[in-house]
């Protein structure tokens, strides 16, 4: 029993004696200067790798860092001030810069907790992309709304007498202060000197490659990404795609050679080595006499070429990376994503308009939503095959996907794959017809003309959908197997409105190489609808003062009816309303101010304007006369003598009109000749907005709501216009070049009374206004269906 306890407590006062011996040992090796009997490259060595005593973390630079630093360390003064020395491959050029201590002494943390703490990195590509202020809120916004805005480190640079504070906040804006702004596309690429030596002075620390770019160009960040970690960034590597043109000037040049420059337009690539070697003769090549030319890019090569003997990279398969559309015309064309380089592209050019660099980001954007959807289903057809071998205690909460071909199962897949059940009509009503359309037009059953021209959002979204059809018809052929598009035979177009849009496409083909019979398929196209989300509504100021303005050219019972509609709607439910009515010379002038003041007698507190304006009428000039009575802060409610306003009209006026922003269109509902339509027809009394009562005046924009700043920003009116008819299209016209948003719907609280129209050449400007106009006579008559009661009825007579 004795020897039992005994060996326990020997144990116990061995452990201790070691502890102590340790602790002891450790004091001594601090207190000892080891730096003085180590040798200064072992010095500089040790700070090149750090040590911790349960773990070692090694971070090796790359040779030339390490002779940089080598020649830097001083045992002395290491803490004060770090001289970065490094030469060339010639050991011509000498680079003296100040550097921070801490960027080469690594810090000693004694627990690190991740890598980054102990292993200094960088990121791997900065894209400089050159442009000037003209084109900061079109091409340039464009840019930053599509690959830009993916991509964390891109930067926008322009001269030093741009104006960048119209640049909006999200995007990232230098401006060079020692380069001359430029406007010219090829002229702009001399900026290239001063970007890259932008680089050096502020970025070479942070990133490995550099990409210069311009406006005009799509860039795919992650297959560049992907390209460049596969080089050792520390060599000189002058990436792009070299010029095969010959060019005139290169005849004197030292190198007699047409291809050792990358071209501009298609993107630079830099690595950081080149960079750090070729900044010091940056100041000589831009001194050059040369430079006075616009090719920035030719004498950019010739630089890298003299002082570094480097010379664009001259692999063949850089045509197909860095691709040009020669032909101007390709991403246009239904035919885009036909050609197999235009998925091998890493940048692609030239993009001209803003809508092209948004198709083309759509594009690539689908091709990427396809593979994902390709890599889900793969992963899906994984845990399916693994699930059954897992015993039940040991899986996770995942579930199992079910099978898709099952209904059962529908609810259960992934919300991006869920489709409604198709929209089944049950009677006649609810039947959806298909729309036909081709290359030119649309036909459609229930519109009011039986063909409409292909133009507009219609024109653009016809040419998505035929990209996205020949995109998905060669998708899995090889490249002597695909079709080449020739036209579209046919198309038909249904909204579900459970599901989305269908498509069926009824494409004529031909095969791209070695046929030349036409091939016609069809194919059935499916866009679903989005999931549900909110957005920031256009909304107005719910308590704004509407202040109507009323072209009047003299006293008549339109004027009277106007009024008494005016006082049941606005004065007698005291609404926030003003009126103003803006009389033309008139010899009843005196009849109408008589009338008004019997409204301001029985309404104290209303307020009504009479504005006299003397000259021929013109609905136009009176209009505008009326709107310089406001202030930019009034909201505005062009109106005629002839509508009916409802109280509830205000209201809408109020919230769908925005100041700077949105104007309100309201399409009003236009009566037909009620003791006509009484009489033949089959009048419905109790309700207005009936089609034997009338129609919607689409084809009429003569009413609107706006503030008083935007009918300045607009221009107003068109005052060269006389009498009645087109001043209206022509301030909707202003409206839209402004850059407002339209808002144009039926308004039920508009309503226009019938009244005798009369069209007089001599007092219509032009001949289109005069057919308008006896048009506007013949359909305000009555709807057709009362029309053909009339006309048979005379014929039995």
């Amino acid at each position: 029993m004795a020897m039992r306890h005994q060996c326990p407590t020997r144990t116990y006062l061995v452990f201790t004696v070691g502890m102590l011996a340790g602790f002891t040992l450790s004091l001594v090796l601090r207190t000892t200067d080891l730096s003085s009997h180590v040798p200064d490259d072992d010095f500089a060595l040790s700070n090149i790798y750090s040590y911790d005593i349960t773990s070692r973390q090694v971070r090796e630079d790359s040779k030339e860092e390490q002779v940089e630093q080598l020649e830097t360390v001083d045992t002395s003064e290491h803490l004060h001030k770090s001289v970065a020395t490094a030469t060339d491959d010639n050991n011509n050029v000498s680079i003296e810069q100040e550097l921070p201590p801490e960027q080469l002494i690594l810090p000693k943390v004694e627990h690190p907790h991740s890598l980054n703490e102990v292993l200094p990195s960088r990121h791997s590509l900065f894209i400089a992309v050159i442009t000037s202020e003209k084109n900061l809120l079109s091409q340039t916004y464009a840019v930053q709304s599509t690959w830009a805005g993916g991509y964390e480190n891109v930067t926008f640079f322009v001269g030093k007498d741009s104006d960048i504070s119209r640049a909006p906040h999200f995007m990232s804006v230098v401006k060079l202060h020692g380069a001359v702004e430029m406007t010219s596309e090829n002229s702009r690429r001399s900026l290239l000197y001063h970007v890259v030596q932008y680089i050096n002075d502020h970025l070479l620390q942070h990133f490995r490659w550099f990409m210069v770019v311009g406006d005009n160009t799509y860039v795919r960040t992650e297959q560049v990404e992907v390209l460049v970690n596969n080089y050792d960034d520390t060599y000189n590597i002058y990436l792009g795609r070299p010029n095969r043109h010959f060019d005139k000037k290169e005849e004197d040049s030292f190198y007699n050679g047409n291809s050792h420059y990358c071209v501009f337009d298609t993107g630079i690539l830099l690595s950081r080595g080149l960079v750090r070697r070729l900044t010091p003769h940056l100041s000589s090549c831009m001194d050059s006499d040369s430079l006075l030319s616009y090719e920035g890019d030719w004498e950019f090569g010739n630089c890298v070429l003299k002082h570094l003997d480097v010379k664009c990279t001259q692999a063949a398969e850089t045509a197909d990376m860095f691709y040009i559309d020669s032909s101007g015309q390709l991403f246009e064309s239904p035919t885009l994503f036909s050609d197999k380089r235009m998925q091998s592209a890493i940048t692609l050019t030239p993009i001209r308009f803003p809508k092209l660099m948004y198709r083309v980001h759509l594009l690539y954007e689908e091709l990427a939503y396809n593979n994902s959807l390709l890599q889900q289903q793969r992963h899906e057809d994984e845990i399916k095959k693994s699930f059954p071998f897992v015993p039940a205690r040991l899986r996770s909460h995942f579930k199992p996907i079910p099978d898709k071909k099952s209904d059962s199962t529908l609810h259960s897949l992934p919300s991006h794959l869920l489709l409604q059940p198709k929209f089944v009509p049950h009677n006649k009503w609810e039947l959806h017809c298909w729309d036909y359309f081709n290359q030119t037009q649309v036909l459609q059953a229930f519109h009011h003309l039986p063909a409409t021209g292909l133009i507009g959002v219609d024109r653009q979204e016809a040419r998505n959908v035929l990209t996205k059809g020949m995109y998905l018809i060669n998708k899995n052929r090889a490249p002597s197997e695909r079709y080449g598009f020739e036209r579209l035979q046919n198309g038909y177009k249904r909204i579900d409105p459970n599901r989305g849009a269908d498509y069926i496409l009824d494409f004529v083909l031909n095969r791209q190489y070695g046929h030349d019979s036409k091939i016609y398929k069809r194919i059935n196209l499916f866009r679903p609808f989005q999931d549900e989300f909110l957005i920031v509504p256009n909304e107005g100021s719910s308590d704004s003062t509407v202040n109507f303005i009323v072209p009047l050219s003299g006293l008549s019972d339109r004027l009277v009816k106007f009024m008494r509609t005016y006082e049941a709607n606005v004065l007698e439910t005291k609404e926030d309303a003003t009126l103003t009515i803006v009389l033309s010379n008139s010899s009843d002038s005196q009849a109408v101010h008589s009338f008004i003041q019997q409204y301001r007698n029985n309404y104290p507190e209303a307020k009504i304007v009479i504005l006299d304006v003397y000259g021929e009428f013109a609905r136009g000039l009176a209009l505008h006369k009326g709107a310089q009575l406001f202030s930019k802060y009034d909201l505005l409610f062009i109106c005629d003598v002839d509508i009916d306003v409802k109280w509830n009209f205000l209201r809408r006026c109020r919230l769908n009109t925005v100041r700077g922003k949105q104007v309100y269109f309201p399409i009003f509902f236009k009566l037909y000749k009620m003791d006509f339509v009484r009489r033949y027809g089959r009048s419905n009394i109790s309700s207005t907005v009936m089609r034997q009562n009338g129609h919607w005046a689409h084809y009429s924009y003569g009413m609107a709501c706006l503030y008083g700043e935007d009918y300045l920003d607009t221009g107003g009116f068109d005052l060269t216009l006389q009498g009645w008819g087109e001043e209206d299209v022509s301030f909707l016209h202003r409206v839209i070049k402004s850059g407002k948003e339209v808002m144009r719907t039926p308004d039920p609280g508009l309503v226009h009374r019938w009244h005798p129209k009369h069209c007089s050449k001599s007092s219509i400007a032009t001949d289109t206004v005069y057919e308008h106009c006896l048009r506007s006579r013949a359909e305000n008559i009555a709807d057709r269906i009362e029309l053909a009661n009339y006309y048979f009825e005379k014929e039995q007579m």
